[in-house]
């Protein structure tokens, strides 16, 4: 069965409760009880070096900063390549996606020059943004917008708002992330269940 990679956009540290990962872990878990498996990625955790717009990734088809051992993207990779389908999930932060996830991206595209680095090529990848609010447009718009030179399948877009009109959370109560929160996990589930569909099969005809 198919694995499934989340990318966790939160700039929390891991003391702190993420609304990114609970929605992350809860789409995990839909994969492990379909008998799939997930791995986690938390960008906040690692040090990615940002792009500088050197243009060697134009000229040799590699990032300068993979020969840095101090840069953690080649891992990320490394982790990357082992999925069928990913799930990449960010907060809204000033009504557009966090820095942590803007770099990211960036850092991303370099591997539209070479396909044998890229890992998300022809793979379904269902894209999340969660706002208290709003911003959930802006920050969707950020990440669909690498699409087109990373050549991943859209396996959907989806954007949360914690808040309704009277300022109440619907998606949490205080900092606990009940499951069946009304009208929220069901559209997370809805999308989860596409993508892990797409996915089962991309594995299939791996």
């Amino acid at each position: 069965m198919a694995m499934i990679i989340g990318i966790c956009g939160t700039q929390k540290g891991k003391s702190r409760t993420s609304h990114s990962e609970f929605f992350l872990n809860y789409i995990g878990g839909l994969a492990k009880e379909r008998g799939g498996d997930f791995r986690l990625i938390r960008l906040i955790d690692s040090n990615i070096l940002v792009c500088d717009n050197c243009g060697s990734c134009m000229e040799t088809g590699e990032c300068k900063h993979m020969q840095n051992p101090e840069d953690h993207f080649g891992g990320i990779l490394e982790t990357l390549r082992l999925g069928d389908g990913f799930a990449i999930c960010a907060p809204v932060y000033g009504q557009g996606a966090p820095a942590v996830v803007i770099n990211f991206i960036n850092r991303c595209c370099a591997l539209r020059n070479n396909a044998a680095l890229n890992p998300f090529f022809n793979k379904p990848l269902l894209n999340i943004a969660i706002a208290g609010g709003i911003g959930n447009a802006v920050t969707l718009y950020e990440l669909e917008n690498y699409q087109s030179y990373l050549g991943y399948v859209s396996a959907g877009s989806l954007g949360l708002a914690l808040m309704n009109s009277d300022s109440e959370m619907t998606g949490m109560t205080g900092f606990v992330f009940p499951a069946d929160s009304p009208g929220i996990s069901g559209m997370v589930k809805s999308q989860a269940l596409k993508l892990l569909h797409m996915s089962d099969r991309q594995n299939r005809e791996m």
